[in-house]
């Protein structure tokens, strides 16, 4: 099963090479000026917010009865302090000069956005089943060099099939990994971090240095050796976002794929419950 994945992987990438997907448009290269305290600020404000936001969703769950240390309270908590973190982000990300938002969200003139969602489309075809044969072949390759029979799973997963039985903290999950954390993620990654690395480098090196900077951004303790399977998938999938990006110069299209990717996972795990 795992070889013939493979070899669908392969054939994908065969034909969309054929039809010119992996081409970048001559005005990739786009520049506008966004500045290193531009990025420095967009960050300084998720992981304050981050900081903060916990704490006071906390307090607001305590007011109810919840616990922090439950499902219901977690969920609850970690949905609060998403949307408070996506509402500081967008709230600065439109405080700036027109010239910076108009081409971090959209550079291409004419707009279009019904060719970056096929586009999005297109790249989620193409990258889903190369992403999850990459996740395979490693937890494989992983399960045999430590001879262990399951590998820890990833935070998120491990914590949506918590929400299973639970239907508000299910859809509460959904909705923040489905949703709200493509909005937050592309706008720090692609849409700043990505951009201001173009300024000074190659496209291909903004956007590998992006897709690591980016993969790393998901590494956690507890999951364990599991990291090695995780941060390579989440770093082949983000080579595929930040492409897009530069490929529509549009923030529409990554966002599309981030959530149609994320949200195909939840389908899967709820369905079928084995897809990492």
């Amino acid at each position: 099963m795992l070889g013939l994945l493979g070899v669908i992987s392969l054939l994908l990438l065969f034909l969309a090479k054929k039809r010119g997907f992996f081409s970048l448009p001559s005005s990739s290269n786009w520049f506008f000026p966004l500045r290193w305290y531009h990025l420095l600020i967009l960050f300084g404000i998720y992981f304050t917010s981050q900081f903060l936001a916990m704490p006071l969703a906390a307090l607001l769950i305590k007011k109810r009865g919840l616990s922090l240390i439950s499902v219901e309270g977690f969920g609850t908590v970690t949905f609060i302090s998403s949307l408070i973190t996506l509402f500081l982000l967008y709230s600065y990300f439109f405080s700036l000069p027109k010239k910076i938002k108009s081409n971090i969200w959209q550079a291409r003139s004419p707009s279009d956005p019904w060719g970056d969602l096929k586009c999005a489309g297109f790249a989620w075809l193409i990258g889903f089943p190369l992403v999850v044969f990459c996740n395979e072949l490693l937890e494989l390759l992983l399960q045999t060099a430590f001879h262990l029979t399951v590998l820890p799973e990833q935070i998120a997963v491990r914590f949506v099939k918590m929400t299973f039985d639970i239907p508000l903290q299910f859809f509460f999950s959904t909705v923040t990994i489905a949703f709200i954390a493509p909005l937050i993620e592309e706008l720090l990654f692609r849409g700043f971090l990505q951009s201001f690395i173009r300024q000074h480098y190659s496209v291909n090196t903004s956007i590998v240095v992006t897709a690591l900077l980016f993969a790393s951004f998901h590494y956690s303790p507890q999951q364990g050796v599991a990291n090695f399977s995780i941060l390579f998938s989440l770093f082949i999938f983000a080579l595929f976002l930040g492409y897009i990006y530069d490929r529509r110069q549009s923030l529409l299209a990554p966002i599309a794929l981030h959530t149609l990717f994320n949200g195909c996972n939840i389908f899967n795990l709820y369905f079928f419950g084995d897809l990492k």
